[in-house]
């Protein structure tokens, strides 16, 4: 809803579009905090290039502020019972002891903040599809495609950065951009919260790509930047079966049947 809305926007300049994806917002913001860090990023960003285009009237900042009030309640209030918006609670703490012991982690050296970066990529990845099956090499060599399709979106986010800069952008760039923001703006605060929790109790289980699904869209719209920038020919049909077929092919063969 809210990535729709953001488009709509953009391509449109309706308000009602401009509502709904501030809709998006408050809905992603009461389900999941990464909701709120994801939407709202995303049509914060959107709002400030209208601005910044003149295609918006000021009359929305008010509405927006109202809006993003309303999506972060819910944090606000944890953070006045419990100190913190994602708060420690008795059920958790359970939780995390539990898991400690069955997974093995409680007694394990805590590692360095590099170390622990590089063991958060690697999990973020091997959990593109989580399972708690055993994967054999073959599994494992096709987490190579999700790789692919996050170097894809990389250099489709590049290519909508570089329109945006020469006042060349189309919606898709402007979308692709603003949620880009979103991810990189989760994807810090995520690893900031999961190493910070990992010190406190040595939980090793918190690199998942789910936390992103909000706005997974974004990658196989970075991806037809991509598409767009290369233009006509064999290069763009393989490019697009590649983005079309990469994931179905991923979730028969990359993950083991439960």
């Amino acid at each position: 809803m809210a990535t729709l809305g953001a488009w709509q926007a953009v391509t449109t300049g309706r308000g009602f579009w401009l509502a709904a994806a501030l809709g998006g917002v408050v809905i992603a913001g009461w389900a999941k905090m990464t909701g709120l860090v994801l939407t709202g990023t995303m049509v914060g960003s959107v709002i400030v290039y209208l601005l910044w285009r003149r295609r918006l009237a000021l009359r929305w900042i008010a509405v927006a502020a109202v809006a993003f009030a309303a999506a972060a309640a819910p944090y606000v209030i944890f953070i006045a019972q419990y100190g913190a918006p994602v708060p420690m609670t008795p059920a958790l703490t359970a939780f995390v002891e539990q898991g400690l012991r069955d997974y093995g982690w409680a007694d394990l050296p805590r590692e360095s903040l590099p170390a622990y970066f590089g063991y958060f990529v690697s999990q973020f990845v091997a959990n593109w599809m989580p399972t708690a099956a055993p994967r054999h090499t073959f599994q494992y060599a096709m987490l190579v495609i999700p790789v692919a399709a996050l170097i894809c979106a990389a250099a489709g986010i590049v290519l909508s950065l570089r329109r945006l800069w020469r006042n060349r952008e189309t919606a898709l760039d402007i979308v692709v951009v603003a949620g880009a923001l979103g991810l990189a703006a989760n994807f810090a605060l995520h690893f900031a919260y999961s190493y910070k929790f990992y010190a406190a109790t040595g939980w090793l289980a918190g690199a998942y790509p789910r936390y992103y699904l909000p706005l997974a869209a974004i990658v196989p719209l970075a991806g037809l930047s991509l598409a767009a920038g290369v233009g006509a020919g064999r290069w763009r049909t393989g490019l697009l079966v590649f983005l079309i077929a990469g994931p179905v092919v991923f979730r028969f063969l990359g993950v083991p049947p439960a």
